[in-house]
């Protein structure tokens, strides 16, 4: 065989664009396959014997909550969208749990863009129907079991720029529900 020969040339080309071709499908391939294997699939809440999704939400609209922090901050019903209400905090405030629950996580956020790191809170309720979400800067909790009106962490009062200059976001997500299973909060439904 001559390698110069042309024959051969176009022969051995053949060859390595078949091997790469081959390559590529069988990657696309395995990375599609990949992808169908690892997608989320929407999970039904397990409910208690004798007790239907509408009866949870029911339930998570009517409730009433303990403010997260000051009571100032949660009657001031200019602070609230949707499922959120943001406020500026004064310094070494106070946080606490909206009800009883767990806290499943805490975590620092890092910096965006100007702003720096802040903290989150998950708190998820004992039916696990509700979810309530805090993001303010400050010292983080430890996992636990609290109870409704609990100090969970104290808020620094430092404005954060990724939530137009307040010091605290707190939202609220039910399971299931509204559009994007948030619920709509308003100032009556917290308590002091």
């Amino acid at each position: 065989m001559d390698p110069n020969n042309p024959n051969n040339r176009k022969r051995n080309l053949l060859i390595i664009f078949g091997i790469v071709l081959t390559l590529i499908l069988l990657g696309t391939v395995g990375f599609l396959l990949y992808r169908w294997v690892n997608t989320k699939k929407t999970a039904t809440p397990v409910l208690p014997p004798g007790q239907n999704s509408s009866r949870l939400q029911s339930k998570a609209q009517t409730e009433s909550f303990v403010c997260p922090t000051i009571a100032s901050a949660c009657k001031d019903a200019k602070n609230y969208q949707n499922s959120s209400f943001s406020a500026v905090l004064p310094p070494n405030t106070p946080l606490f749990a909206a009800y009883d629950g767990l806290i499943m996580g805490a975590k620092t956020m890092p910096a965006f863009k100007d702003d720096q790191s802040y903290s989150i809170i998950v708190l998820v309720d004992e039916q696990k129907t509700l979810q309530a979400e805090y993001a303010y800067m400050g010292n983080l909790p430890v996992t636990r079991k609290v109870r409704k009106g609990e100090l969970i962490a104290t808020a620094s009062g430092k404005p954060i720029f990724s939530f137009a200059n307040n010091s605290l976001n707190f939202q609220l997500i039910k399971a299931e529900g509204t559009a994007n299973g948030k619920m709509n909060l308003q100032p009556d439904k917290f308590i002091n």
